[in-house]
């Protein structure tokens, strides 16, 4: 190698050295900056350490410092002892870089004079600085890192020199240690090591190994350049070794950019801060400083006379702990307290302004500023919870002021027209003032008296009167003595309002979520029998009606309101009606299962679910006596299909006990003949012709589906092990055996026939079931692509299949009387196609479709807002253009926050959890796959052997249907 540097070499190292320089010219204008001048230094040093190994490797041979490398096949001659360069140039970077790390330190102590923050009175103040707050143990730790540096670049130069022998040179570096250990005994003096947690029980978690802790230190760097030197002579592990040390120190010095707050570890964490301030130097009481002579001498000043006092330095009486901006420029004593000018400003004649220093009080505003906002974030906590306690105690003194308005209005009414003793009769059997005061609303010799009752309560009285006006009259005198006797509800007094909420139950939820039988339910119902029929079911079909409430002619414009609240009074009523001792009964177990539909399609879904749990849980204790095996197994298996739905759409295991083997309606008769299903949608619609509802057989074919949905669940959530391609595709088949297998009358969905709603919901919900359950595989990379690709088409397949049939609902009958999960299965449909099949149909056009059929029955399902908000987020997500008509498309513009979205499906989000579930399957799925998915595809009613998606019969119009 060339003695000489090339034009290039020199020219890079004199770029790199001026860059370098101005990089550390430059951090004087800031704090120090230490970090970066190190690494100017390190360019500096690598420089000059390229340089001198070129220049004075001639000179080391010359003196007869080289060798022959014997590792090369050209034993050329040499230089040795180059490590002294790199050692001696590091040390004096080492020691030139001292003012960088306490640049802050030595400014504060210099700026302003050294003791600024300190008062000190003027006896104690001598010449020279006290610098009381430099960290004089970081400098001393510093300086004898330093000697021991030098100490160990002794060793090795001296090694190179006389060849010292091992036995001798191996303890050398236990005196290079001392200097360190010293300070670190001086300043620190801890000795205490972590014991390793298997012999804390013996031991305890510390352990103190006092002198021993110095000679372990010692051994440490005894053995740190020996096992290096051991190695020296073959080529790059020597090297290789130093650059793993240099590497590993650097992760160490990374960790401790951090500031400690142990003794023990101060040392280690040795870095550049600003000036300590641990201590509060309004509180820390002034060092007993002692009158020291600045000379040799013992009193006497030089060249005075012995006996006189020393001179001292001229200052004020008393030095400010923060100096004003002049006397800080001109580093001279303050005295000053803000606002009051100082002495020394006072004598130039100009005001005084008090500025805490950027360099030394940049911490201290720092920590100020973090406990204000931890000061502001407890009162708005405190805030918060005041305002809640307002909110409380607000509402309850407008309940109290509410019944005692009520009990005013039944007292005024008592004593007049012979109602007193109806109303004593009633007060004896338990009805609450509300209901009573309704009850002598209703009678048209108290109306005037409405007048007294308050703004809230004469609203709602005054809607269930429309309400009741608008189904063909009010309740008057010449209803019947036993009538007026016998009330389901408490709620309202109107008959006929309740059999129109009974009616649009039985027409639009009762074929699709079935708990009860419909015809022992009615004959009980009009004949005031509890058998199976109870207060509490009653009230809870009419919450749930309430939904589907509308066309209220003149209180159209009051209808989202007004039915919300009376919805909220039957449920209030169901409530109070199903006490613990009757929870056993049968149709305090269809009511749970009936509030869990009600609250659910208020966007309540948590306190839902509560219902829902409570009923599968009511049902095992059940008080069979008396009840028919039939009634007892449609509410078994209905509940068991509702619970496996919402488990479903909130991936969780469901609370039914019921086995998915089990034979389902064994004890009910599916080919008795059915109620006739009318389109009954307002009072005079149970007179239009009707048709054979297919209910039973309806329900059946749904159990035995969500039997299917059952398997499929515990596939991914079961206790038996990884999802396998068998358990998969078993389920798959199971599905497509089902539909296969589907009756006829209920099989055929074609929009000619007028297919029923329920039918077409149970169509619905299977392609739902198939996209559920595939489309998790889409996402696992443990199958291949081509796999993966043939998966894609049937569940595009299935989702295309699913959005049609809820077009064909919607053009049928429309979807405001469509049930809350079936708006589930919607979302998971136009879900999986606008990701999986953005193009065809176009995605914007499915957001649009979904967003439409959601704002349809946003008006008597409050959760389906909710719903359109968050498929709204997935579009936006998704990238996928919003409608021009988004607004019109979107219900009543509401804050749909965490407790919203959490009351519409328990969970952050609508989707599935694909994350969890390709987690779930087994990693040898993609080996047994296509064997397995070869033998489902030869199935009947497999997608492959289908007619075409793009049958023209078949294929979506939903841009038509937007623009309809």
């Amino acid at each position: 190698m060339s003695a000489s540097l090339s034009r290039a070499e020199t020219f890079s190292l004199v770029a790199l050295s001026a860059a370098c320089v101005g990089i550390i010219a430059n951090t004087f204008h800031g704090d120090g900056e230490p970090l970066i001048a190190s690494l100017a230094f390190s360019g500096i040093a690598f420089a000059f350490t390229f340089s001198l190994i070129r220049w004075l490797g001639d000179t080391f041979m010359a003196a007869g410092l080289k060798g022959r490398d014997m590792s090369k096949v050209r034993k050329v001659e040499i230089p040795e002892t180059m490590g002294a360069v790199c050692a001696i140039i590091y040390l004096l970077t080492v020691i030139v870089f001292i003012p960088f790390p306490f640049y802050k330190d030595i400014v504060a102590a210099t700026s302003g004079g050294g003791n600024r923050d300190v008062v000190i009175e003027l006896q104690q103040v001598e010449t020279g600085r006290f610098l009381h707050r430099f960290p004089h143990s970081k400098l001393a730790s510093y300086l004898s890192a330093i000697l021991s540096l030098q100490s160990v670049v002794i060793l090795g130069i001296g090694d190179d020199l006389f060849d010292i022998r091992w036995r001798h040179k191996l303890f050398i570096p236990a005196f290079a240690s001392i200097p360190m250990l010293v300070v670190y005994f001086v300043d620190f003096g801890v000795t205490r090591v972590v014991v390793p947690v298997p012999l804390q029980r013996y031991l305890g978690e510390l352990l103190d190994l006092g002198w021993l802790y110095y000679a372990y230190m010692a051994a440490i760097a005894i053995f740190c350049p020996n096992s290096i030197n051991i190695l020296a002579g073959i080529n790059g592990i020597e090297v290789s070794q130093s650059l793993v040390i240099a590497a590993l120190l650097l992760v160490n010095d990374a960790l401790y950019l951090t500031p400690f707050s142990l003794a023990s570890t101060a040392m280690a964490a040795f870095r550049s801060i600003a000036p300590s301030t641990q201590n509060d130097p309004s509180t820390a009481p002034s060092p007993p400083y002692a009158n020291h002579s600045s000379g040799g001498t013992g009193g006497g000043a030089s060249g005075g006379s012995g006996g006189g006092a020393q001179r001292k330095r001229r200052i004020p009486g008393r030095v400010a702990q923060i100096a004003c901006t002049e006397c800080r420029h001109a580093r001279a004593k303050c005295d000053g307290v803000r606002p009051d000018t100082c002495s020394r400003c006072l004598g130039r004649n100009t005001s005084c302004i008090y500025e805490p220093h950027v360099k030394t009080h940049k911490d201290d505003l720092l920590r100020e500023i973090e406990t204000l906002r931890g000061d502001n974030a407890g009162l708005h906590d405190e805030n918060e919870g005041l305002q809640e306690a307002t909110d409380h105690l607000r509402q309850k003194y407008q309940g109290l002021r509410e019944a005692g308005a009520w009990m005013t209005f039944i007292l005024d009414v008592l004593g007049t027209d012979g109602h007193d003793q109806e109303i004593i009769r009633r007060l004896r059997r338990g009805e609450s003032h509300q209901t009573i005061a309704s009850w002598l609303d209703g009678q048209h010799e108290v109306t005037t008296m409405l007048e007294r009752i308050p703004a809230p309560q004469r609203d709602l009285v005054d809607v269930i009167r429309r309400l009741e006006g608008h189904h063909q009259g009010f309740i008057n005198p010449s209803e019947s003595t036993e009538a007026a006797e016998w009330q389901w509800t408490r709620v309202t007094s109107s008959q006929k309002l309740v059999r129109h909420l009974i009616d649009l139950y039985l027409t639009w939820v009762h074929p699709v979520h079935m708990l009860f039988n419909e015809s022992k339910f009615m004959k009980s119902f009009q004949n005031n029998d509890l058998s199976y029929c109870s207060h509490a079911l009653v009230s809870a079909i009419c919450a749930m009606a309430s939904h589907l409430l509308e066309d209220l002619g003149d209180v159209a414009a009051e209808r989202e309101v007004d039915t919300t609240g009376l919805r909220e009074l039957f449920m209030d009523e169901a409530r109070a009606k199903l006490v613990p001792q009757e929870y056993n009964r049968i149709t305090s177990v269809q009511a749970f299962g009936v509030m869990f539909l009600a609250d659910l399609g208020s966007g309540k879904a948590r306190k839902a679910t509560g219902y829902l749990r409570a009923a599968v849980d009511s049902l095992k204790s059940v008080n069979a006596d008396g009840t028919s095996p039939e009634i007892l197994e449609g509410l078994a298996w209905g509940l068991h299909t509702l619970d496996t739905a919402w488990a479903g759409f909130t991936y969780q295991k469901p609370f039914s006990p019921e086995s998915a083997n089990a034979v389902a309606f064994l004890e009910v008769q599916t080919d008795q003949e059915d109620p006739l299903w009318r389109l009954y949608r307002r009072p005079g619609d149970e007179d239009s012709s009707g048709r054979p509802s297919l209910a039973l057989l309806t329900t059946r074919s749904q159990v035995r589906l969500y039997q299917v949905v059952h398997e499929a669940i515990n596939v991914f959530y079961g206790t038996s092990g990884k999802a396998t391609a068998q358990s998969i595709l078993r389920c798959y088949a199971g599905f497509l055996t089902w539909m296969h297998e589907l009756p006829a009358a209920v099989k055929d969905v074609d929009i000619d026939r007028q297919p029923l709603p329920h039918v077409l919901y149970l169509h619905i919900q299977y392609h739902t079931a198939v996209v559920y359950l595939l489309n998790p595989l889409l996402q696992c990379d443990k199958l291949s692509e081509s796999d993966r690709a043939e998966l894609k088409k049937v569940v595009v397949y299935h989702g295309r299949s699913g959005l049609e049939l809820l077009e064909q609902t919607n053009q049928l009958y429309s979807c405001r009387y469509q049930m809350t999960l079936n708006a589930f299965c919607m979302l998971h449909l136009s879900d999986a196609v606008i990701r999986q099949s953005p193009n065809d149909p176009p995605a914007s056009e499915v957001v649009a479709f979904c967003l439409d059929l959601l704002r349809q029955s946003c008006g008597g399902f409050a959760i389906n807002g909710t719903l359109q908000e968050m498929f709204r987020r997935t579009a936006v997500d998704y990238n996928i253009p919003l409608p021009e008509e988004i607004n019109e498309l979107m219900s009543p513009e509401t804050p749909y926050g965490l407790d919203e979205i959490l009351d519409a499906c328990t969970r952050l989000t609508y989707m599935q959890p694909t994350d969890l579930f390709t987690h779930n399957i087994e990693d040898s799925i993609g080996m047994e796959w296509s064997e397995e998915w070869e033998s489902v595809m030869a199935f009947p009613d497999a997608p492959c052997r289908r007619r075409s998606v793009g049958d023209s019969r078949r294929t979506m119009h939903i841009t038509s249907l937007l623009n309809d």
